[in-house]
Protein backbone atom coordinates (compact mmCIF):
# COMPACT_ATOMS: atom_id res chain seq x y z
CA UNK A 1 0.00 0.00 0.00
CA UNK A 2 3.19 2.15 1.13
CA UNK A 3 3.83 2.17 -3.10
CA UNK A 4 0.80 2.83 -4.36
CA UNK A 5 0.91 6.01 -2.32
CA UNK A 6 3.96 6.91 -3.47
CA UNK A 7 3.09 6.31 -7.18
CA UNK A 8 -0.25 8.34 -6.32
CA UNK A 9 1.96 11.09 -5.11
CA UNK A 10 4.54 11.23 -7.51
CA UNK A 11 1.92 11.33 -10.78
CA UNK A 12 -0.07 14.44 -8.61
CA UNK A 13 3.51 16.05 -8.52
CA UNK A 14 4.54 16.09 -11.57
CA UNK A 15 1.15 16.99 -13.04
CA UNK A 16 1.50 20.22 -10.66
CA UNK A 17 4.64 20.78 -12.05
CA UNK A 18 3.62 20.30 -15.40
CA UNK A 19 0.54 22.79 -14.41
CA UNK A 20 3.01 25.22 -12.76
CA UNK A 21 5.23 25.32 -15.85
CA UNK A 22 2.82 26.13 -18.38
CA UNK A 23 1.35 28.80 -16.54
CA UNK A 24 4.78 30.36 -16.29
CA UNK A 25 5.99 30.09 -19.60
CA UNK A 26 2.84 30.18 -21.51
CA UNK A 27 3.33 26.75 -23.55
CA UNK A 28 1.58 23.60 -23.72
CA UNK A 29 2.91 20.71 -22.82
CA UNK A 30 4.65 18.36 -25.41
CA UNK A 31 1.98 15.68 -25.42
CA UNK A 32 -0.71 18.14 -25.79
CA UNK A 33 -2.28 17.91 -28.92
CA UNK A 34 -2.15 20.94 -31.67
CA UNK A 35 -5.36 22.50 -33.20
CA UNK A 36 -5.28 23.44 -36.63
CA UNK A 37 -5.41 27.47 -37.46
CA UNK A 38 -6.06 29.00 -40.71
CA UNK A 39 -4.46 32.22 -41.45
CA UNK A 40 -6.59 34.98 -43.47
CA UNK A 41 -5.18 36.32 -46.36
CA UNK A 42 -3.08 39.38 -46.27
CA UNK A 43 -4.98 42.30 -47.14
CA UNK A 44 -4.37 44.98 -49.85
CA UNK A 45 -2.09 47.72 -48.82
CA UNK A 46 -4.43 50.82 -49.04
CA UNK A 47 -2.85 54.42 -50.31
CA UNK A 48 -3.53 58.03 -49.25
CA UNK A 49 -4.80 59.34 -52.18
CA UNK A 50 -3.76 62.36 -53.69
CA UNK A 51 -6.32 65.53 -52.66
CA UNK A 52 -6.08 66.82 -56.61
CA UNK A 53 -7.28 63.63 -58.08
CA UNK A 54 -10.28 64.03 -56.40
CA UNK A 55 -10.55 67.71 -57.59
CA UNK A 56 -9.56 66.57 -61.30
CA UNK A 57 -12.15 64.01 -61.16
CA UNK A 58 -15.06 66.64 -60.70
CA UNK A 59 -13.67 68.54 -62.90
CA UNK A 60 -13.51 66.13 -65.14
CA UNK A 61 -17.38 65.43 -64.34
CA UNK A 62 -18.44 69.27 -64.52
CA UNK A 63 -16.51 69.77 -67.50
CA UNK A 64 -15.30 66.97 -69.80
CA UNK A 65 -12.37 65.49 -71.17
CA UNK A 66 -10.33 64.99 -74.27
CA UNK A 67 -8.43 61.49 -73.98
CA UNK A 68 -7.53 59.32 -76.32
CA UNK A 69 -10.53 57.79 -78.10
CA UNK A 70 -11.19 53.87 -78.00
CA UNK A 71 -11.61 52.45 -81.00
CA UNK A 72 -14.22 50.39 -79.43
CA UNK A 73 -17.59 53.09 -80.56
CA UNK A 74 -16.68 52.24 -84.60
CA UNK A 75 -18.54 49.25 -84.44
CA UNK A 76 -21.43 51.11 -83.24
CA UNK A 77 -23.87 50.29 -86.50
CA UNK A 78 -25.31 53.80 -88.26
CA UNK A 79 -28.74 54.15 -90.14
CA UNK A 80 -27.42 54.73 -93.61
CA UNK A 81 -23.76 55.62 -95.48
CA UNK A 82 -21.95 59.03 -94.30
CA UNK A 83 -22.30 61.09 -97.86
CA UNK A 84 -19.05 62.18 -99.44
CA UNK A 85 -16.94 65.33 -98.18
CA UNK A 86 -18.25 68.63 -99.18
CA UNK A 87 -16.50 72.09 -98.06
CA UNK A 88 -12.72 73.85 -98.87
CA UNK A 89 -10.44 71.40 -99.18
CA UNK A 90 -8.38 72.82 -96.22
CA UNK A 91 -11.14 70.89 -94.26
CA UNK A 92 -10.02 67.43 -95.58
CA UNK A 93 -7.63 66.81 -92.52
CA UNK A 94 -10.90 66.99 -90.38
CA UNK A 95 -12.11 63.56 -92.26
CA UNK A 96 -9.77 61.17 -90.16
CA UNK A 97 -10.29 63.19 -86.71
CA UNK A 98 -12.03 61.65 -84.26
CA UNK A 99 -12.52 63.18 -80.72
CA UNK A 100 -13.65 62.12 -77.37
CA UNK A 101 -15.40 64.72 -74.83
CA UNK A 102 -16.37 62.40 -71.51
CA UNK A 103 -19.12 63.38 -68.76
CA UNK A 104 -20.08 61.86 -65.51
CA UNK A 105 -22.92 59.79 -67.21
CA UNK A 106 -21.68 59.46 -71.31
CA UNK A 107 -18.69 59.70 -73.45
CA UNK A 108 -19.20 61.78 -76.62
CA UNK A 109 -17.22 60.69 -79.66
CA UNK A 110 -17.33 63.85 -82.12
CA UNK A 111 -15.93 62.81 -86.21
CA UNK A 112 -16.32 65.57 -88.44
CA UNK A 113 -17.82 64.55 -91.76
CA UNK A 114 -18.97 60.95 -90.50
CA UNK A 115 -20.50 60.51 -87.22
CA UNK A 116 -21.44 61.74 -83.20
CA UNK A 117 -21.58 58.46 -81.19
CA UNK A 118 -22.72 58.33 -77.58
CA UNK A 119 -21.52 55.43 -75.08
CA UNK A 120 -22.85 55.60 -71.19
CA UNK A 121 -20.36 55.14 -68.80
CA UNK A 122 -21.50 51.55 -67.35
CA UNK A 123 -21.58 48.03 -68.21
CA UNK A 124 -23.83 47.25 -70.76
CA UNK A 125 -25.12 50.48 -71.47
CA UNK A 126 -26.26 52.59 -74.39
CA UNK A 127 -24.21 52.82 -77.02
CA UNK A 128 -25.46 54.19 -80.41
CA UNK A 129 -25.26 56.90 -82.93
CA UNK A 130 -26.82 60.45 -82.54
CA UNK A 131 -25.78 62.11 -85.72
CA UNK A 132 -24.43 61.37 -89.28
CA UNK A 133 -22.52 63.90 -91.36
CA UNK A 134 -24.80 65.03 -93.74
CA UNK A 135 -24.26 69.26 -95.22
CA UNK A 136 -21.46 71.29 -95.16
CA UNK A 137 -23.32 74.83 -94.83
CA UNK A 138 -21.84 77.12 -96.98
CA UNK A 139 -22.70 80.41 -95.39
CA UNK A 140 -21.71 80.55 -91.30
CA UNK A 141 -22.80 83.04 -89.17
CA UNK A 142 -19.35 84.28 -88.47
CA UNK A 143 -16.11 83.60 -91.26
CA UNK A 144 -13.84 82.40 -88.07
CA UNK A 145 -16.41 79.64 -87.68
CA UNK A 146 -18.10 76.30 -89.79
CA UNK A 147 -21.03 74.39 -89.36
CA UNK A 148 -21.65 70.62 -90.27
CA UNK A 149 -25.12 69.20 -89.93
CA UNK A 150 -25.56 65.75 -89.07
CA UNK A 151 -29.05 64.01 -88.95
CA UNK A 152 -30.49 60.34 -89.04
CA UNK A 153 -29.95 59.43 -85.44
CA UNK A 154 -31.01 56.40 -83.41
CA UNK A 155 -34.68 56.29 -82.26
CA UNK A 156 -34.98 57.50 -78.66
CA UNK A 157 -38.11 57.37 -76.09
CA UNK A 158 -40.32 55.73 -79.07
CA UNK A 159 -40.14 57.14 -82.02
CA UNK A 160 -38.45 60.48 -81.24
CA UNK A 161 -35.14 60.44 -83.08
CA UNK A 162 -31.91 61.86 -81.50
CA UNK A 163 -30.39 65.23 -83.10
CA UNK A 164 -27.22 67.46 -81.78
CA UNK A 165 -27.28 71.15 -82.29
CA UNK A 166 -24.42 73.08 -81.93
CA UNK A 167 -25.15 76.75 -80.76
CA UNK A 168 -28.47 77.28 -82.31
CA UNK A 169 -30.64 73.91 -81.50
CA UNK A 170 -32.70 72.73 -84.82
CA UNK A 171 -35.58 69.60 -84.77
CA UNK A 172 -34.24 66.32 -86.30
CA UNK A 173 -30.93 67.46 -87.60
CA UNK A 174 -26.92 67.85 -85.60
CA UNK A 175 -24.74 71.22 -86.16
CA UNK A 176 -21.47 70.92 -85.27
CA UNK A 177 -19.94 74.34 -84.93
CA UNK A 178 -15.91 74.45 -84.77
CA UNK A 179 -14.54 77.60 -84.43
CA UNK A 180 -10.94 78.96 -85.20
CA UNK A 181 -8.50 78.55 -82.45
CA UNK A 182 -4.81 78.40 -83.41
CA UNK A 183 -3.56 77.75 -80.14
CA UNK A 184 -4.99 74.93 -79.80
CA UNK A 185 -2.74 71.60 -80.21
CA UNK A 186 -5.00 68.68 -81.18
CA UNK A 187 -6.45 69.27 -84.82
CA UNK A 188 -10.34 69.03 -82.74
CA UNK A 189 -11.00 70.08 -78.71
CA UNK A 190 -14.30 69.52 -77.82
CA UNK A 191 -15.33 72.32 -75.75
CA UNK A 192 -18.99 71.32 -74.73
CA UNK A 193 -21.71 68.78 -75.11
CA UNK A 194 -25.66 69.92 -73.75
CA UNK A 195 -28.44 67.66 -74.30
CA UNK A 196 -30.95 71.52 -74.50
CA UNK A 197 -34.25 68.85 -75.24
CA UNK A 198 -34.99 65.21 -74.85
CA UNK A 199 -32.78 63.73 -77.43
CA UNK A 200 -31.89 66.96 -78.78
CA UNK A 201 -27.83 68.43 -78.39
CA UNK A 202 -25.46 71.23 -78.47
CA UNK A 203 -21.74 70.45 -79.29
CA UNK A 204 -19.15 73.34 -79.64
CA UNK A 205 -15.50 72.33 -80.92
CA UNK A 206 -12.39 74.48 -81.66
CA UNK A 207 -9.58 73.48 -84.31
CA UNK A 208 -6.80 75.40 -85.88
CA UNK A 209 -7.66 73.96 -88.87
CA UNK A 210 -10.54 76.13 -89.23
CA UNK A 211 -8.01 79.08 -89.17
CA UNK A 212 -7.14 78.06 -92.63
CA UNK A 213 -9.83 79.06 -94.84
CA UNK A 214 -10.00 82.56 -93.72
CA UNK A 215 -6.12 82.48 -95.75
CA UNK A 216 -7.60 80.37 -98.48
CA UNK A 217 -10.57 82.27 -99.03
CA UNK A 218 -7.71 85.67 -99.28
CA UNK A 219 -5.44 83.95 -101.83
CA UNK A 220 -8.40 83.32 -103.72
CA UNK A 221 -9.85 86.52 -103.77
CA UNK A 222 -6.02 88.46 -104.57
CA UNK A 223 -5.81 85.06 -107.57
CA UNK A 224 -9.28 85.79 -108.80
CA UNK A 225 -9.72 89.35 -110.44
CA UNK A 226 -12.96 91.38 -108.89
CA UNK A 227 -16.07 92.60 -111.17
CA UNK A 228 -15.12 95.60 -111.43
CA UNK A 229 -11.23 94.62 -112.80
CA UNK A 230 -13.11 91.47 -115.16
CA UNK A 231 -15.62 94.63 -116.24
CA UNK A 232 -12.27 97.15 -117.16
CA UNK A 233 -10.60 94.31 -119.17
CA UNK A 234 -13.47 93.30 -120.97
CA UNK A 235 -13.69 96.89 -122.11
CA UNK A 236 -10.22 97.22 -123.22
CA UNK A 237 -10.23 94.16 -125.22
CA UNK A 238 -13.60 95.34 -126.67
CA UNK A 239 -11.61 98.50 -127.85
CA UNK A 240 -8.56 96.49 -129.08
CA UNK A 241 -10.91 94.23 -131.24
CA UNK A 242 -12.87 97.21 -132.43
CA UNK A 243 -9.36 99.27 -133.19
CA UNK A 244 -8.08 96.83 -135.18
CA UNK A 245 -11.34 95.98 -136.79
CA UNK A 246 -10.81 99.59 -138.16
CA UNK A 247 -7.62 99.51 -138.88
CA UNK A 248 -8.00 96.52 -141.04
CA UNK A 249 -10.77 98.28 -142.93
CA UNK A 250 -8.20 101.64 -143.61
CA UNK A 251 -5.82 98.85 -145.58
CA UNK A 252 -8.27 97.36 -147.43
CA UNK A 253 -9.21 100.28 -148.91
CA UNK A 254 -5.64 101.43 -149.35
CA UNK A 255 -5.08 98.26 -151.26
CA UNK A 256 -8.27 98.99 -153.30
CA UNK A 257 -7.31 102.20 -154.18
CA UNK A 258 -3.76 100.94 -155.52
CA UNK A 259 -5.60 98.30 -157.96
CA UNK A 260 -7.04 101.04 -159.57
CA UNK A 261 -4.86 103.25 -160.12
Amino acid sequence: MTAVYHILFFILLISCTNSIYVRITDRKPKWAVKRETTQSPPQKPTYASNPGDKQNSVKEAMMGTTSEPSEDFRSIPISRAVVPFSGPDVLLPLTSVCSPYRTSHYTYYVCPFQYIMQVENKVNGFRGCIGIWGQYIEKPTQNSEIRLRFDDGDECLGHIYRTTNVLVPLFNNIQLIISCDPLVQENLRVLSVREVRTCQYEIEASSPIVCRIESHERSSQESTPSEAEASKAGQRMGETKEQGEMEGQENRSDDSNVERK
